[in-house]
């Protein structure tokens, strides 16, 4: 039997039907603007032409979810939001677009977990996460975790990697990717690698048996023509993408620092574009806890 939680956010995701329409759309909704949040980068985003374009206008990737009501958080996401409690409460974020299934299903189902001191994470002291799927298959996933100091939060963000039993090649030959962006190539095994930074992020996409080119060209239009959430301290946090791309297809994480805090945000093969997803997901995300202070 589906537990309350399941039960609630169907009933409150009936308004997604009506809303499919809006999913094949080339560009980004306009009510999908960045929203504030505590620190994000103030430039406007640069143009640039993707695959598609030949126009020369700027490359929005399709998106791949939809504001509800045109509230600031979508109505499963306040429904998810709702049981935070804790250290964590104080700085928690949440996403303000909904991740679609690739089956374009409307039904999202959430999950909550709570981890803290004695989990055998260093370092953590509270984190609550969400877990959205849509039976049978887990679609997505964020986070707001907070730490006992900035080092291990920078640890854990570095942790994504050694999860997927991947790293960052030190040497290599280089791969231009797209707007002068240039990736080092390693081989780990029986997996390529291609890695680099782009505006503030660190980028690791890997695949078994060839270059993921496609793969890692998705993340770079994305970072260039999208104001993300800027590392802290002094821009200086770590804030790290891993796409691991399986037979099934691509594996999507994206965490970043900010002091003591680490946010993150994922995005599974059954969901629709994986990676833009996990992205638009960090892209969107934004400070739970003032509203919650401010009810």
């Amino acid at each position: 039997m589906a537990n309350i939680h399941e039960k609630g956010l169907k009933i409150g995701l009936v308004a997604l039907a009506a809303l499919t329409v809006l999913a094949g759309c080339g560009a980004l909704p306009s009510a999908l603007k960045p929203p504030a949040r505590h620190h994000r980068r103030q430039q406007d985003p640069k143009s640039g032409s993707g695959p598609s374009s030949d126009s020369g206008s700027t490359y929005r990737p399709k998106s791949t979810s939809v504001p509800v009501e045109g509230t600031d958080f979508p109505k499963i996401m306040a429904m998810a939001m709702g049981s935070v409690k804790g250290l964590v409460a104080s700085s928690a974020e949440a996403p303000t677009v909904i991740p679609w299934p690739a089956t374009h299903s409307t039904v999202l189902y959430y999950m909550p977990s709570v981890q803290g001191l004695g989990s055998g994470i260093p370092g953590l002291i509270d984190r609550y996460q969400i877990n959205l799927s849509s039976p049978p298959d887990a679609v997505a996933a964020f986070s707001s975790a907070v730490f006992s100091d900035p080092s291990t939060a920078s640890e854990n963000v570095e942790s994504l990697l050694s999860a997927d039993g991947l790293s960052v090649p030190l040497t290599g030959a280089s791969m231009p990717l797209a707007h002068g962006v240039a990736a080092t190539i390693g081989i780990k095994g029986k997996i390529n690698i291609l890695a680099w930074h782009q505006e503030g992020w660190s980028v690791v996409v890997a695949a078994r048996g060839r270059l993921p080119v496609a793969s890692a060209k998705k993340v770079v239009y994305y970072l260039e023509t999208h104001l993300m959430p800027v590392p802290q301290p002094n821009n200086e946090g770590q804030a790290l993408v891993v796409v691991d791309v399986r037979e099934n297809g691509p594996y999507t994480s994206v965490a970043w620092q900010e002091g003591r805090w680490v946010y993150s945000t994922a995005a599974y093969p059954t969901a629709a574009n994986p990676i833009t997803t996990a992205l638009e997901l960090a892209w969107s995300m934004r400070d739970y806890s003032t509203l919650q202070r401010g009810s």
